[in-house]
């Protein structure tokens, strides 16, 4: 996989316009993260300008996945954003969550590597195997939280109703005393539970398309642009482009250009080695962005400038010819 950015990176006249100047303390910070940050003002770009949100919070995860080379897909660890945080709190959250220190993090190790497991059967993981990742839409702490107030409500209720039932007849009580939550678990309840919520309110800022092969971006930014859609911001990724979109800007396009999306194919390798084909772009409502400005299982991951993205109308009019005739 050829790891040198291939499109015209945003102007970084305009993310530093927007960005604003990176506090000192960043800087010491980033530096103190090694090869795995190479842009700071982008990550206060992505704050300012994708993620920003007075209500809803952010969520941030350090994953590890096999085809960058890791022997496992493993989720290091979590951050919570609040909403109305700084451009700069996301940022210091993101640099502490890469940690580039050996043996930082470590993962169990799968049986065909159980020669790199210590005597815990745990093994290092390589940093340049992982990569952080932000949710784009703002996520609600509030209905999170109720979720897991309500799911120890019932088991507080299911214990009274025990311990009622035990002073009335005590051969009729069964069961053992509700387990305490520790407040370890119930903050990764909550980490859970806020990471399965949709956009505040069902509010969502953006639709995502997740072209996962670079050579169908062409064709993708010509069935776009003939259908009058605008990308908003791209996200040039280790494989791909995330595009992401102002939701009343697909409107009802949308039901055109999904069968004409469809048709654009690209050809995977598996974890097991198997090639396969899949569609190279996925509309998502929501989803995960590499994080912009850090590396991506060995990729600078940038803003890239969604004007200057290559067109293809030839493939484009062959694919809405197909669909057409369909």
């Amino acid at each position: 996989l050829d790891l040198k950015p291939r499109f015209a990176p945003l102007s970084s006249d305009a993310i530093a316009a927007a960005a604003g100047p990176v506090p000192p303390a960043l800087l010491e910070l980033a530096a103190s993260s090694g090869s795995l940050v190479h842009d700071v003002q982008q990550m206060l770009f992505f704050a300012k300008s994708i993620v920003a949100d007075e209500e809803g919070c952010t969520i941030l995860w350090l994953q590890t996945r096999p085809k960058y080379g890791a022997p496992c897909t493993a989720v290091l660890g979590r951050q919570v954003v609040e909403g109305g945080a700084r451009p700069q709190d996301l940022a210091r959250r993101a640099l502490r969550l890469l940690d580039p220190r050996p043996g930082a993090y470590t993962v169990r190790a799968p049986r065909n590597r159980a020669d790199a497991a210590d005597g815990d059967g745990l093994m290092a993981v390589d940093m340049g195997t992982a990569a952080l990742y932000a949710t784009t839409n703002p996520r609600s702490p509030r209905s999170a939280a109720a979720d897991v107030a309500a799911e120890y409500g019932a088991r507080v209720a299911d214990e009274a109703r025990r311990l009622a039932a035990a002073v009335a007849s005590p051969k009729a009580a069964k069961g053992s005393p509700a387990e305490a939550p520790s407040r370890h678990r119930l903050d990764r309840m909550f980490l859970a539970a806020v990471q399965r919520e949709t956009a505040v309110h069902g509010r969502a800022r953006w639709r995502t398309l997740d072209v996962d092969d670079k050579g169908a971006v062409g064709a993708c930014m010509s069935l776009l642009d003939a259908a009058g859609v605008g990308a908003a911001w791209a996200v040039e990724t280790r494989g791909g482009v995330h595009l992401l979109l102002e939701p009343a800007a697909l409107g009802r396009a949308m039901r055109d250009l999904a069968p004409q999306l469809a048709l654009l194919r690209t050809r995977v390798v598996t974890a097991a080695g198997v090639e396969e084909e899949h569609e190279a772009v996925e509309v998502k409502t929501d989803c995960g962005c590499p994080l912009p400005g850090t590396m991506q299982g060995g990729f600078a991951v940038c803003f890239v400038d969604p004007a200057a993205l290559p067109r293809d109308a030839a493939a484009a009019d062959a694919i809405r010819e197909r669909v057409a005739k369909a």
